[in-house]
């Protein structure tokens, strides 16, 4: 890197922590200087972030969205997982049937499954792409 796409750079992540300070500093009422002083890129457990006044209780998930839900006065609320969990047995059968045609493929089709990969890769890709006259495997 240049001295100057140093400097870019690390302009950027000065302005990044300043915005990321600035945050957090409204949002605990407490000094910009003051959290300065505690971040500078360190990571703290939640006991200590607690008694450095960066967290208000230490729990999960569940927790939280109790919390949050108290303080936005909601009675009534409902949360769903994303991408939503097949059950055990049936992934379990599912991933058993992909590797059965995996398998068979490449008993099919031997040296050639490489190519058969490398084709069903481009067909199941969307969007814009750039590829290169080759292709490489690196072992």
């Amino acid at each position: 890197m240049t001295s100057e796409e140093r400097a870019i750079i690390q302009e950027s992540v000065e302005k990044i922590y300043d915005t990321f300070i600035t945050h957090v500093s409204e949002g605990r009422k407490m000094t910009k200087a003051s959290i300065d002083s505690i971040g500078q890129g360190r990571v703290w457990s939640g006991t200590d972030a607690k008694a450095l006044g960066l967290v208000d209780e230490i729990g999960g998930l569940d927790e939280a969205i109790a919390i949050a839900s108290k303080l936005a006065k909601l009675d009534k609320y409902r949360t769903i997982s994303l991408p939503e969990q097949k059950d055990f047995m049936k992934q379990l059968m599912e991933d058993f049937g992909e590797e059965a045609r995996i398998n068979a493929a490449k008993k099919e089709l031997g040296p050639a499954y490489t190519y058969y990969k490398e084709v069903q890769s481009l067909v199941n890709q969307q969007g814009i792409q750039a590829r290169l006259p080759f292709s490489m495997t690196i072992r």
